[in-house]
């Protein structure tokens, strides 16, 4: 009897493609926004994402690899020791050491677009890193003052793969999760020098070398406008290891982006140095640190849409069931189209909301339109398009029957666990649509006006909907409605911002 012999060798290689290459809209984009000789650069970085980096991803995501914390040595003395796999360190040499992409350099296109290529790994020890460091990076150049706000920048920038610097940062208490107006971590001040003390409930990329922490100087009023904001090394000897004045307490065992190291931390006499005024330490956190990592997690929705349609769009050309390919069937054809158009979306809305992020730090005004639709459609963006990956991550599981659940065939498990923490991480749906709503009312939005700067066109039923909200005042339901709505002006964002640099 002879047997039946099947490889999977055909679906293999006709997924195994540059991805810069194979992704015409990027090459579209990157064209129309930044400079064409970025090109040639993202086409060699499009395939070091698909081989060498893929693979240090995929050996970071075994169980065996996850972060460890090793509290003490065999001498029981404290070492607080966050031990990473080797794969995840050889990615950190690459990405921030050698490519440098913990700060914004260059092209800021072509340079973001090499974000989306490497987060279509799902390495999420290095891409939270990545959001972390360029949101501190932006915050110190733009509010330092003091000689360790330079010099941090500056190691950031010089980075090499033998000595690279990274950051991380540190708002979330036990008791006010995403509410971070009502944290209590302590900051004291003696002869001019600050020190923290308290408790941190989620520290991601614990193992950076500074930290952003938020914390509540003396007197301070109550609410938000008591939280100041400051810069902390993570050591105070830097050749000895010795911790500033924080004990790792536990490691956070999360759903997703497991090979990220998040940790409950108390501080106790850590010194730190004040960045900005410290009546607007969170003001300022939001609108450089969080606004970089909300643009981080679009970043990452776009990332693992696109991945997901590749990887669902070729296995449904190469798998045959019941006698024909699976692609023939409407009911595969369909999600997979619906995947499509919101990577599309997704992908095209990360560049428009890129250079309206530009337009809103030229402007200088926090009331200027560019600041204010920029504000609205990140916040808008970032709810959306998170759960679309999510949603469609699971569509594309599907797609590949079992083999889709399987986590060694294809990385979409790991992805779909990942997209979800992306859902929550730097605010959750509730707390930004709410944000987004509050501040339309307080700043008087024109919703025929802001509709068509932002679809391009006047959509008379997005203008009726939106505006019947804003003018509920206080009714219950006014923010479920405006949940309801925000899908349809992303969509048509994303159409216009897609449509806008036309096709090949």
């Amino acid at each position: 009897m002879k047997l039946v012999t099947y490889t999977f060798d055909e679906f293999r290689a006709r997924s195994n493609t540059n991805w810069y290459d194979d992704d015409e809209l990027l090459q579209r984009l990157v064209a129309a926004f930044g400079t064409v000789s970025a090109s040639t650069e993202l086409s060699a970085w499009g395939e070091l994402c698909r081989t060498t980096l893929r693979e240090l991803a995929e050996r970071s995501a075994l169980l065996e690899n996850r972060p460890v914390l090793r509290p003490a040595d065999a001498y029981h003395r404290p070492v607080d020791e966050i031990v990473l796999p080797p794969s995840t360190m050889r990615a950190l040499q690459i990405v921030e050491g050698e490519h440098r992409l913990g700060a914004v350099h260059g092209d800021p296109y072509a340079f973001y677009a090499k974000w989306y290529l490497y987060l279509q790994n799902g390495e999420a020890g290095v891409g939270c890193s990545l959001a972390c460091t360029d949101g501190m990076v932006r915050i110190l150049e733009r509010l330092g003052d003091q000689p360790i706000h330079s010099q941090v920048v500056q190691q950031v920038r010089e980075s090499t793969p033998d000595l690279f610097v990274h950051g991380a940062q540190f708002v979330t208490e036990i008791q006010g999760g995403s509410d971070a107006g009502a944290n209590l971590m302590q900051a004291r001040s003696s002869s001019g020098r600050w020190t923290l003390h308290g408790q941190k409930w989620f520290c991601s990329n614990i193992n950076a070398d500074y930290f952003l922490v938020t914390a509540r100087p003396p007197d301070a009023p109550q609410g938000g406008s008591g939280v100041g904001l400051f810069l902390v090394p993570a050591y105070r000897d830097e050749d000895r290891r010795q911790r500033n004045g924080y004990r790792i307490d536990r490691l956070k065992d999360k759903l997703g982006t497991c090979e990220l190291a998040t940790a409950e931390v108390t501080f106790a006499n850590a010194k730190a140095y004040a960045v900005g005024p410290l009546d607007r330490g969170l003001a300022n956190l939001v609108s450089d640190v969080l606004v970089t990592s909300r643009f981080a997690c679009l970043c990452v929705a776009a990332a693992f849409l696109r991945r997901a349609e590749r990887i669902a769009t070729t296995y449904a050309a190469f798998r045959k069931a019941f006698g024909h390919r699976l692609i023939e069937y409407a009911l595969v054809r369909e999600p997979l189209e619906a995947l499509r158009t919101a990577r599309e979306r997704s992908l095209a809305s990360v560049f428009r909301l890129l250079q309206m992020w530009q337009a809103a730090e030229r402007s200088q005004d926090e009331q200027s339109d560019e600041t204010l639709d920029f504000r609205y459609m990140l916040g808008l963006c970032k709810v959306v398009f998170t759960r679309l990956a999510t949603e469609h991550l699971h569509d594309a599981m599907l797609v590949l029957g079992a083999n889709g659940l399987e986590e060694q065939f294809s990385p979409l498990p790991r992805l779909w666990r990942d997209a979800v923490v992306m859902e929550t991480w730097e605010g959750p749906h509730n707390v930004l649509l709410t944000q987004a709503l509050r501040d339309m009312r307080r700043f008087e939005l024109d919703p025929a006006r802001f509709v068509e700067r932002m679809a391009g066109e006047s959509r008379r039923d997005l203008v009726e909907e939106l505006a019947a909200v804003l003018q509920a005042g206080n009714d219950s339901l006014s923010p479920v409605r405006f949940a309801r709505w925000a899908p349809k002006l992303v969509a048509a964002f994303g159409d216009c911002a897609r449509d806008a640099v036309g096709t090949k």
